[in-house]
């Protein structure tokens, strides 16, 4: 019996015992957690076998642990208490938990806790404040070293930010990926932007960052949305998830949400509809309104609304004639949706924390191109189509050299798998193409780039054993815009399948890799949800020079949304009632968090919206 099984119905039993047994209910048996030892476990039986048992457990005895006697003679004694370990715990808490200090000196808290700990001495809030400072200052300091001491790249995301409270803040982020192959990300700047907000101010704020960290000489990319102001600090990277693009659509839906307000605030018509459904055989569902702030609930709101279109459509029109549901405005609601849901797809995959998101650039961007060649034709919505794909090609007529870098260093791509993405994406786009011209002109700009890397790294013996075709499928994938099966079906013609007969000691690592298919043995499941950094991390003995690329490539960020996630959380701790809160306890409670987190690998979670009716999501048969 497995200690799973034996714990598969646990109760709540008072008799001491039980913290040292697995418990089944099912099968009357309770195991040591300190031996083999498997006892019946029948309520009318007691536990008196059970204690003798504990008295004389080899497990506990060798281990030197805690008998029965111990908890029986002594029932209440209490660890003994360290006010400076509970204080320091409490300010850490009250910075993960984005608590007020006050926290601290709340009757309510200090009595529940000395419910459990008689000793507890209460700790005051300027406490609290100074030991987060000291601990954060701690682990800076940590942090500061630790980037001295790492060879890799590090990439970069700004951000700017208004609180309302008449202050704009500028955020910066971090990422790498670390000794182990691990991606890491760490807010390490966030400060108030002075007056006026011009593209000098941000520079310093986001230098001074930079410089204080010692990443002047690290830094690979800056990724951020206001490429106007951000022009000052890098013109490397230039990358824009701004919405507006979409405004333009929201005419085609405006109808479709009137219906939905009006069946969500009319609980007469809510029931009829319930009554038409039933009568007519249809599934019944109070379809969710959409949170103006959130254009990814619009998409959840006008998705429901298409499965239920033909009962939505009848019950509409018999009702409200004199402003029916068309077929075009189907037609355009849908093409609506389809523009929304690439977006969200591409925006999910982009917002990974843990997860390289540079490879999947192109993979999330053809379908949206795609789209634009679907809809182009279309009399109906080419004025704003025509606006949106002009914005579009502001950011992405040529695609960052970057996001082409790492595609090549994913295995399941490589250069002519990247030159063949950029050539579908161009056609969807109504772009003019050289393929054999840009060929040659990312080889050049790769090959620079990796003879960088190989004065760097480059190791006159080398392994000479043929590189690991190993891989690591622990869901390290991001094709989410499009599959990976679905954009090799787009490639009109596969890369051939090289195998050198050469020895990799006579091949330059590039050849070596650019030759050899990795990919052979592997399923098309396996290759889809590749790890890309364990992958590389295989790879890192026979591909030394490949491998710190691909560590510094792979962490270039897409967005900015890490440091939009910190406005997030900056948002809850300068609420209204701490707007007095200075620029330097506020960088403290910003980065002392998202490090916390970032030790629990927790830095992605996000708030989860409260407000949601249990039945907007329901549904009822009536078949």
């Amino acid at each position: 019996m497995t200690e799973e099984e034996m714990d598969t119905h646990m109760i709540k039993n008072r008799s001491v015992v039980w913290p040292h047994f697995f418990l089944n209910t099912i099968k009357n048996k309770a195991k040591c957690r300190h031996c083999p030892k498997v006892l019946t476990a029948v309520s009318k039986n007691g536990t008196n076998h059970l204690k003798r048992h504990i008295q004389r457990c080899p497990g506990l005895a060798s281990a030197g642990q805690s008998t029965l006697d111990d908890f029986v003679t002594r029932p209440n004694t209490q660890e003994s208490y360290n006010y400076e370990e509970c204080s320091n715990e409490l300010s850490r808490m009250i910075i993960q938990t984005e608590t007020p200090f006050l926290f601290s000196e709340h009757p309510a808290f200090n009595k529940y806790v000395k419910k459990n700990q008689s000793q507890h001495k209460e700790t005051s809030r300027k406490v609290v404040k100074s030991k987060a400072m000291a601990q954060y200052c701690n682990i800076k300091q940590e942090l500061i070293s630790d980037f001295a001491n790492n060879t890799c790249r590090f990439n970069i995301t700004a951000d700017g930010w208004d609180s309302g409270t008449d202050y704009s803040y500028v955020c910066i982020t971090a990422h790498w990926i670390d000794r182990d192959w691990v991606l890491q990300k760490r807010i390490i700047e966030f400060a108030k932007l002075e007056f006026p907000h011009n593209a000098t101010n941000y520079h310093n704020i986001i230098m001074n960052g930079i410089n204080e960290y010692g990443l002047r000489s690290k830094i690979l990319s800056v990724t951020f949305d206001n490429a106007t102001s951000m022009t000052a600090v890098a013109n490397r990277l230039k990358t824009s998830l701004d919405g507006d693009g979409l405004q333009g659509l929201k005419q085609y839906h405006a109808k479709f949400k009137h219906v939905v307000h009006h069946l969500n605030t009319n609980n007469y018509k809510r029931n009829d509809y319930r009554v038409y459904c039933r009568n007519v055989g249809a599934k019944y569902r109070k379809i969710p309104l959409e949170n103006n702030t959130r254009w990814n609930s619009t998409h959840i709101m006008l998705t429901a609304y298409i499965e239920f279109k033909q009962p939505l459509t009848d019950w509409w029109n018999r009702n409200y004639p004199e402003m029916p549901l068309l077929d075009e405005d189907w037609k355009n609601m849908e093409m609506y949706v389809d523009f929304l849901g690439a977006f969200l797809d591409a925006t999910n995959s982009f917002s990974h924390v843990y997860k390289p998101t540079s490879p999947y650039f192109l993979g999330n961007i053809i379908p949206i191109a795609q789209l634009f060649s679907k809809y182009r034709g279309v009399d109906t919505h080419i004025d704003f189509l025509s606006v949106m794909e002009t914005k579009f090609l502001k950011y992405w007529t040529d695609i960052p050299y970057v996001y082409v870098f790492a595609i090549i260093l994913d295995p399941r791509w490589k250069l002519d798998g990247a030159i063949s993405l950029i050539n579908i994406y161009k056609e969807f786009m109504n772009l003019d193409f050289d393929v054999e011209g840009y060929k040659a002109e990312i080889t050049t700009a790769f090959f620079n780039v990796y003879n960088h890397y190989e004065s760097r790294f480059g190791n006159n013996s080398r392994n000479s054993s043929r590189a690991s075709a190993a891989s690591s499928s622990s869901g390290g994938g991001g094709f989410r815009g499009a599959t990976l099966n679905a954009l090799k079906g787009l490639v009109s013609q596969r890369r051939p399948d090289v195998r050198s007969s050469s020895t990799a000691s006579d091949l330059a690592e590039y050849h070596m890799y650019t030759n050899y298919d990795y990919m052979r043995a592997i399923s098309d499941d396996e290759a889809n949800s590749l790890d890309l950094c364990q992958w590389w991390k295989i790879q890192s003995k026979a591909l030394p020079v490949m491998s710190a690329m691909a560590k510094d490539f792979l962490s270039i960020q897409v967005s900015s949304v890490a440091s939009e996630r910190a406005f997030s959380a900056s948002k809850r701790v300068l609420d209204e009632k701490r707007t007095r809160m200075n620029s330097s306890t506020l960088r403290m409670c910003v980065c002392y968090k998202d490090w916390m987190d970032a030790s629990d690998r927790n830095q992605s979670r996000t708030e989860v919206d409260s407000d949601n009716d249990s039945d907007e999501t329901s549904t009822e048969s009536n078949t």
